[in-house]
């Protein structure tokens, strides 16, 4: 299977073994996770008083790599926002679209509306 830019909420899902989590699991060995939304994940559960600590570590030894947010993913994040007419994206969702467009991989999400995009933004639905 290629590999994806996972967004917070199939890592949630993931972890949380919500539906679609197997379909993350199956696209986790080569997956890419930007700092941008292993914070935002981190962020839920602390705001839900999860202690969750070993998150980063437990998806590194699964085969996520974390990947830094870049200048450039910055640039691309706001070209993303234009496209958004529903206005739908949060910062983190535009992020990891942004990072998806420059490593040229497809994003993975449960967020359906993302589908919604248009054709630049390459999106996977996991359910």
């Amino acid at each position: 299977m290629a590999p994806y830019v996972l967004d917070a909420s199939a890592v949630l899902a993931f972890d949380r073994n919500e539906p679609g989590a197997e379909v993350v699991e199956s696209a986790l060995a080569d997956s890419i996770l930007s700092t941008v939304n292993l914070a935002e994940v981190l962020f839920r559960y602390t705001r839900e008083e999860v202690d969750r600590p070993s998150l980063a570590s437990d998806l590194k030894h699964l085969g996520v790599q974390i990947e830094p947010f870049t200048t450039q993913d910055a640039s691309l994040q706001s070209r993303i926002s234009s496209i958004d007419a529903k206005r739908k994206l949060s910062l983190g969702d535009r992020c990891c679209l942004a990072v998806a467009q420059r490593l040229r991989l497809q994003a993975l999400t449960a967020d359906s509306y993302w589908a919604e995009l248009g054709p630049d933004i390459r999106v996977r639905l996991i359910r």
